[in-house]
């Protein structure tokens, strides 16, 4: 996944100091983190976000605990297995293949890439042992779990394009206030972003010439391959939608952040506006998101995303928004939030997810609708 490094370095600059400069417990949201038993030891770090494709990605770090002493990832085993949604399928095994290794602000870390079938419904558990730093003479295990959901379907109905300013109406047909799953209510996660996308790639050519004889060539260049395709994420204005407008007054800014630029929200949300905005909430026609944002300068398309997210990714979500829009929290004005973490025997999170796309390309100037 794009984001996975960014997820990790997040981790690590936010969720470490905490757990270095704290003489007491800390609590996650999943399991308490007890300070004095980390304070000598490193402990297993996982990230990985499987959805329906093919394959997922899978970071393996170590924590750096508080004696300051960072070791190196050794003797490594990394199990990952999917368990079928339908009750007569067997447990399959996936391929975890070795990508390489790095570190990131010297924290050693090793990427695997995850080969398997994997289906809406599917619960998905990963298991990592490591060797501990020889100093601690241990061997680390850490394991965790996520369920894969439905992707849930939407329709863009109008695009506006009434300059600066670009707006898509998007439907949710299906949503309501809660999902039925397996006979009994649960809650539903959800999540919508849009990404500008360019591709910048062009023509290449090895071009020789002589200038005054053969002995003073010069060469001249067109390139292809060298500027990848860019994907820039949009921010969206959440004052336009409530059901993505989660102000707090915990930040000096009159805005909040949104990590990834991923705006997230709940069946709960939903139930909460279908009385007051019934447009916006209401459960006969579903939900209708008003996603405005600035005209990207330079694009090919946009691509409009609609998540359904696993309640780990939801959570993961949530505390990262809320550590970024706590700048009171900075100066010791109100409390500062853990990190999420749903990995026993260590940290991070494994979290899946579903997506529906929609690809809007803007006219252009031939076009009738341009203006």
């Amino acid at each position: 996944m794009k984001h996975l490094s960014k997820i990790i370095k997040r981790f690590l600059l936010v969720a470490l100091p905490l757990m270095g400069g704290v003489g007491g417990g800390l609590t996650s949201c999943d399991h308490p983190v007890d300070i004095l038993e980390i304070k000598s030891e490193s402990e297993l770090v996982i990230y990985a976000f499987p959805t329906t494709a093919d394959e997922y990605l899978l970071n393996v770090s170590l924590t750096r605990p508080t004696a300051g002493n960072v070791g190196t990832l050794q003797g490594v085993m990394v199990e990952c297995t999917t368990h079928p949604s339908t009750g007569s399928g067997q447990a399959r095994a996936d391929e975890v293949t070795f990508v390489h290794a790095e570190k990131h602000f010297g924290m050693p870390m090793a990427i695997y890439r995850v080969k398997g079938e994997h289906h809406s419904g599917d619960k998905i558990s990963i298991s990592v042992k490591a060797d501990a730093p020889s100093w601690e003479g241990k061997s680390l295990t850490a394991t965790a779990e996520t369920t894969i959901p439905a992707a849930t379907p939407m329709e863009v109905t109008t695009v506006d394009t009434i300059y600066p300013k670009l707006r898509f109406l998007v439907r949710v047909p299906s949503l309501a206030a809660s999902h039925l799953s397996g006979g009994k209510e649960e809650r539903g996660y959800f999540a919508t972003r849009l990404t500008s996308v360019k591709d910048n790639h062009t023509e290449v050519e090895w071009e020789s010439a002589y200038d005054d004889g053969p002995d003073e060539v010069y060469h001249t260049w067109n390139w292809t391959n060298f500027a990848p395709i860019d994907y820039s994420h949009l921010e969206i204005e959440p004052s336009l939608e409530p059901l993505l407008n989660h102000y707090n007054d915990l930040d000096l800014d009159p805005w909040n952040e949104y990590y990834g630029k991923m705006y997230f929200f709940s069946s709960d949300d939903v139930q909460a506006f279908s009385s007051s905005a019934p447009a916006t909430g209401g459960k006969g026609d579903g939900v209708v998101l008003h996603l405005q944002t600035e005209y990207p300068s330079q694009m090919d398309f946009i691509d409009v995303q609609f998540y359904t997210l696993s309640p780990e990714y939801y959570l993961m979500l949530r505390h990262i928004n809320e550590q970024l829009s706590n700048d009171l929290g900075g100066i010791g004005l109100t409390q500062t939030y853990s990190t999420y973490s749903n990995v026993r025997g260590g940290f991070g999170c494994v979290a899946a997810y579903a997506c529906t796309h929609y690809k809007y390309t803007p006219p252009t100037p031939d076009d009738e609708m341009y203006y």
